[in-house]
């Protein structure tokens, strides 16, 4: 295959933080767009030039980041089922801690407890406007989906078998109500949850292959 004609691109940036990265996200700041890299209990924010302007400690390895934009606050969910919350200036503002939701104990299948390897901790987060119109922040653990509100109280904490949320996202719809979509690794199957923010129904969907495929 003949070489592209295309120009060169630069070297990245690389920039050493002591251990494996295990999550990464963008951070806007009013000197330019921040890189928050976890590793360990450790989240290094980096500017453009790879210097680090902030580092922020954590009490249990950090799984997930993500930069909740309406209420400018990083969060942080970590492998100690706690969820923290963190300004601009880099002080925490709150913790919420995880907890599964009793219907999976009850169900008694410990395979797929926060106790089992790869269902520990706060494995997902995202945020969007979803409960009553209001901004609020979803956390994936162990078969259970947990939503806090930007001062890191419960709105609401409701179970989904099997496994925990890893992605999620919100999908208006044309009646006016919102369909929150959660996929799950490791799950029981390949389809996401969609849960209604107005009925509070509990479907599955997204599990069909396109026409001419198959699983």
């Amino acid at each position: 295959r003949p070489a592209l004609d295309a120009p060169d691109m630069p070297a990245p940036k690389l920039v050493d933080v002591g251990e494996a990265v295990t999550a990464m996200v963008t951070v806007p700041s009013a000197s330019g767009d921040l890189v928050a890299a976890a590793e360990g209990n450790t989240v290094h924010l980096l500017d453009a030039s790879g210097m680090e302007v902030r580092r922020l400690q954590c009490d249990g390895p950090v799984r997930v980041l993500s930069w909740w934009p309406e209420h400018r606050l990083l969060l942080a969910g970590c492998a100690d089922e706690q969820l923290l919350a963190f300004g601009e200036d880099g002080q925490r503002r709150w913790v919420f801690t995880s907890v599964m939701d009793p219907a999976v104990y009850a169900a008694a299948k410990t395979y797929w407890f926060k106790t089992a390897p790869g269902h520990e901790g706060v494995r997902g987060l995202f945020t969007g406007a979803f409960l009553d119109g209001k901004e609020q922040a979803f956390v994936g653990g162990a078969c259970t989906l947990e939503i806090v509100d930007e001062n890191g109280q419960l709105v609401r904490r409701t179970p989904f078998f099997w496994g925990p949320g890893t992605l999620f996202q919100l999908v208006p719809q044309t009646d006016g109500s919102t369909n929150l979509l959660i996929a799950r690794e490791p799950g029981d199957g390949f389809y996401c949850w969609v849960y209604n923010n107005q009925t509070g129904a509990k479907t599955q969907g997204f599990h069909l292959a396109p026409s001419g495929h198959s699983y």
